[in-house]
This record gives C-alpha cells, structure tokens and sequence, in this order.
C-alpha cells in the first residue's frame, strides 16, 4: 500500500524518505539514515530496504512460528478469544499474501493448534458443532470462534450490569 501511494507518487525524493522513515516500524524504524536522507535518493533507499527486510523466508518463517505459538484462552475471556482469532487471521493473511493458500491439510492443522489454545468449554461447545465422522473445516472453525467472542461479550457484559 505505501508503495502504491508514496513510491509511485509524484511527491520530490526528499517528501518520499520522510514519509518513508516515518513509516517504518520495528527492525526497520531508525533504518534510514542522515546520508540517504541528504543523498535524496529515494529509489536507492527503497531498493536496500526491500532487499534487506522482503525476505519471503524470514516472513513465512514469522507467521508460522506466530501460528505455533498462539497464546491459550482461558474460560469465558471474550478478549482472549478475540484476540486469538485476530492472531489467527494475521498470520494466515500474510501467508496467503506470500502465495501460501490454506489447503486441506494446512486447514485441519491450523484448526488442531487452535483448538488446543481453546479452554475445555469452548473445545466442547466446538465439537458440538462437529458432524460425527466429518473432518473439521478451518473456516468454519473460525466462523465459530467469532460468534463464541459475541456470546462471552454479551455474558460478560450482562454479567457486570447485574451486581
């Protein structure tokens, strides 16, 4: 996206390193330095940045592990659950943006790691919803988990209107 409204935009190289630099977040933020600013060679300055951080490797590598290592929910934390599903779809969308579409296979392990995130509750409620002898479908799990966060926000807020 910022290549679509800066990079290709008419803006001069001096406008486009600012907005750049100011854009960059994590290992990149503070990449930029005084000398590329004062150089005013924004496509240079975008070419070693693209080569130093697009590496597909290290990106797939970022959200498998992030896959992996989702974070347990426990009972009745509509945050948690909110939060696990969000994870979820972050890392599958930057998958599926480097060409990685979830498949089959791909689907019911994603649905195993996050079901075994999921508090004994919320795991019986999801195999209620389960046809016996059908293999779970990933979307449909997520589907799921998206209506569970409504259900415990709702609880949780009726809950505290009631004391």
């Amino acid at each position: 996206m910022f290549e679509d409204i800066v990079a290709k935009g008419n803006d001069s190289d001096a406008m486009k390193l600012h907005h750049l630099d100011k854009a960059l977040v994590g290992d990149a933020s503070g990449w930029i330095t005084v000398k590329m600013i004062q150089d005013n060679n924004f496509e240079q300055t975008w070419k070693q940045l693209k080569s130093q951080f697009e590496n597909p490797r290290v990106i797939v590598d970022t959200h498998l592990a992030g896959l992996l290592d989702l974070k347990p929910v426990l009972k009745g934390n509509h945050k948690e659950l909110l939060e696990l599903v969000k994870t979820v779809q972050r890392h599958v969308g930057g998958l599926e943006y480097q060409d990685i579409k979830v498949d089959k296979l791909s689907g019911l392990l994603l649905t195993k790691i996050i079901t075994s995130r999921l508090d004994e509750q919320t795991v019986q409620l999801w195999e209620r919803t389960q046809e016996h002898g059908k293999l779970p479908d990933f979307n449909q799990t997520l589907k799921f988990l998206q209506g569970e966060c409504l259900v415990t926000q709702s609880l949780t807020r009726h809950t505290n209107l009631s004391r």
